[in-house]
């Protein structure tokens, strides 16, 4: 839910069941379909409680913008973290000590998806930077 109220995302298709369409916000309209419908539409082992969101993917922020200017919160920094229910852990977890950013090496670490994005549920709140390296280049 948080990603249809998050003004940086743009939101291409929402499918909801009968339930799930009444627990979206006023306004937000989706597609009726059956729960078999929806299942088909999305990766095997998915479970979408009756809602699925195709949007488009967050900005990255640069490595600079997440470190400054010093203002007293933590940006957590994971280097070579490859498994996505580990980084939804680590998103967690930056969420609720009040980090300002997550900096995440882009080579090496999984694509922030779906399924990661309902492990960690906390895309809209947090900054992620995507870094070849986790170290700063001069």
């Amino acid at each position: 839910m948080a990603a249809l109220s998050n003004p940086a995302r743009r939101i291409e298709r929402i499918v909801a069941t009968r339930n799930g369409a009444a627990r979206l916000p006023a306004g937000v309209d989706a597609q009726i379909l059956d729960p078999d419908a929806i299942d088909g539409m999305l990766p095997p082992g998915a479970v979408h409680q009756g809602l699925a969101v195709r949007a488009s993917p967050l900005e990255a922020i640069e490595l600079e913008a997440a470190c400054a200017p010093a203002d007293g919160r933590s940006v957590l920094i994971l280097d070579g973290v490859t498994d996505p229910q580990n980084i939804g852990a680590a998103f967690r977890s930056a969420a609720a000590f009040g980090a300002r950013a997550v900096v995440m090496q882009d080579r090496k670490s999984p694509p922030l998806t779906g399924t990661l994005a309902k492990a960690a549920a906390l895309f809209e709140a947090i900054d992620t930077c995507r870094n070849a390296s986790c170290l700063p280049v001069s």
